[in-house]
């Protein structure tokens, strides 16, 4: 690219900011402007032809220009859309518009890869494409309940209050009266039977009263009795027709809309040379980025789990009311949780290569990586306890899949630099630990995140004895069995070659700055800046 180079120059202005695109003629010394509102840009190797997307009123649109002429060519490839992946070099992009996945090459119509896509997991080499697609699953509460109440309800109906008997009366005297005559001179009636006057008594039977008493507080228990017993099974059954009220009430909250659980069944796809397959339904989706294990850009091949097919079994209405009352909160708690329950991982894992399915036996596997020659990489019978696992590969072959081999045991993490050398670590503590090369020990006391490679070289960078409190360790570089120490106390480093580094020393963590040291071999030492907060590695960026 030695003909331009591209600037995107960030111009603000009271009205707002616009992302200006511009390229640069270094031999002619002279700056073209090629765009406004740019948001992103791919450039291709030589200069001559780029991918952009740009704010159109609001909208992401898809550009391409080509710059090899008088004057830039500009075309439109399509609006409210977003690249998924551009390749500038061959005039390709693959791009989401409306939930379709397209690909438009150069000087060729658009072609639309597939519909309802949910997520672009890999654009591969160029060629293929994996994707998710997903099927949304919603189902009301009934569902997955027994309601083993129901034909006990049927037969419960609204109680008739009860008609109680008659209460008892308490005797009364008045009811015992009888009339006793008593002979007297002075008396104002004459009794013809007797031939006498004399007047009539009013006396009381207080015999037949005591007993009439007696009889009357029998009568009453009994009467009371009866009435509790008809109270009691009136209130007995009165109480089991409001249970079955309550139960109609969870029933109808079932059977609503509102409280339907969903889900999502995701299915992965790989397209090929305008053919789509489908791999596997119902794959296991974690990741909000592409909801897979693993997967590569350079090999048709993508790593994940999938759920078990088991027949989720439906719960008792009569426990899930024992345990949770009447409460469809936690009625719909205990169901959802049995839903996850059913709906777990299987343990073991599978590989999609092209458009075929393979399985691996695995045990508490975890890391899963694939390197840029297609061998899978993944920690197996990992022991959380140890924080170490059994560091296997998986060869892919022109046949599928082959039997999985055990690089090393007691591993505690590894690192697939540059997408093909496997470095591992073990022993790790606090980040740090003894690295190895196919069970060689290449160093100790590594400090693993600061390892670093350069693309197609065989020399290794990397930090010892690192402070984790300074973040800083003493820098490294290895090549083939020999060491070479560069600098203690480094923060920052970035090789630029195999010959020199630059790195970050007597950094202050709370100030956020440091001294720029350029290593140039040997004892070559440069101070390149001060105050430097940060090193950008453009190796990353390209």
């Amino acid at each position: 690219m030695s003909r331009l180079w591209i600037n995107w120059q960030k111009n603000c202005r009271k009205k707002g900011s616009e992302n200006r695109l511009y390229v640069y003629d270094r031999i002619k010394d002279e700056k073209t402007k090629l765009d406004d509102d740019v948001n992103s840009v791919y450039v291709s190797d030589d200069g001559n032809y780029i991918i952009y997307t740009k704010d159109d009123d609001g909208d992401n649109t898809i550009y391409e220009m080509h710059l090899s002429g008088k004057e830039p060519e500009k075309n439109k490839i399509d609006s409210e859309a977003s690249i998924v992946k551009a390749f500038p070099n061959s005039k390709k992009v693959f791009y989401l518009k409306d939930d379709s996945l397209y690909v438009k090459e150069n000087k060729e119509d658009k072609t639309k890869i597939a519909s309802d896509v949910t997520r672009v997991v890999s654009v591969v080499d160029e060629k293929s494409v994996y994707y998710l697609k997903s099927e949304g699953m919603k189902n009301t509460l009934d569902k997955f309940i027994d309601d083993d109440y129901a034909e006990i309800d049927k037969n419960i109906v609204e109680p008739a209050y009860p008609s109680y008997p008659d209460e008892p009366k308490y005797p009364n005297t008045a009811d015992y009266v009888y009339y006793l005559w008593v002979s007297s001179y002075w008396g104002n009636e004459y009794n013809e039977e007797l031939d006498e006057w004399g007047y009539w008594r009013e006396e009381i039977d207080w015999e037949l009263y005591y007993e009439a008493v007696e009889q009357y507080k029998k009568d009453y228990e009994e009467w009371e009795n009866e009435c509790n017993r008809l109270r009691e099974e009136y209130n007995l059954a009165y109480s089991l027709y409001e249970d079955k009220l309550l139960r109609d009430m969870l029933r109808a909250e079932f059977m609503s809309e509102a409280n339907a659980i969903s889900y999502s069944k995701f299915i992965l796809y790989y397209w090929s040379e305008g053919t789509e397959k489908e791999i596997v339904r119902d794959v296991a989706y974690d990741s909000p980025s592409t909801g897979l294990l693993t997967y590569s850009t350079k090999v048709p091949a993508a790593v994940y789990q999938k759920y078990n097919d088991t027949e989720i079994a439906a719960l008792k209405l009569s426990d899930l009311i024992a345990k949770n009352g009447y409460s469809t909160i936690l009625i719909y708690a205990d169901v959802l949780k049995n839903l996850e329950s059913a709906r777990s991982k299987q343990d073991d894992i599978f590989i999609a290569y092209k458009d075929k399915e393979y399985k691996i036996a695995a045990q508490n596997a975890s890391r899963w990586d694939i390197s840029d020659d297609g061998t899978i990489y993944f920690l197996d019978e990992y022991e959380s306890d140890k924080k170490s696992g059994v560091l296997k590969s998986v060869k892919i072959s022109g046949k599928g899949i082959e039997t999985p081999v055990a690089v090393d045991e007691d591993v505690s993490d590894y690192y697939l630099l540059n997408g093909r050398k496997l470095i591992y670590c073990k022993d790790m503590e606090d980040g740090s630990g003894e690295i190895y090369r196919e069970r060689k020990k290449l160093a100790t006391n590594v400090y693993f995140d600061s390892l670093y490679s350069l693309e197609d070289s065989d020399m290794l960078f990397y930090l010892t004895d690192y402070d984790q409190d300074k973040e800083e360790g003493t820098l490294y570089c290895r090549r083939g069995d020999g060491q070479t120490k560069i600098a203690d106390g480094v923060y920052q480093y970035v090789p630029v070659n195999e010959k020199k580094v630059l790195y970050l020393t007597d950094y202050n963590t709370e100030k956020r700055r440091g001294e720029l040291v350029i290593y140039q071999g040997g004892k070559k030492r440069d101070t390149v800046d001060t105050d430097v907060t940060y090193i950008f590695d453009f190796n990353l960026l390209r």
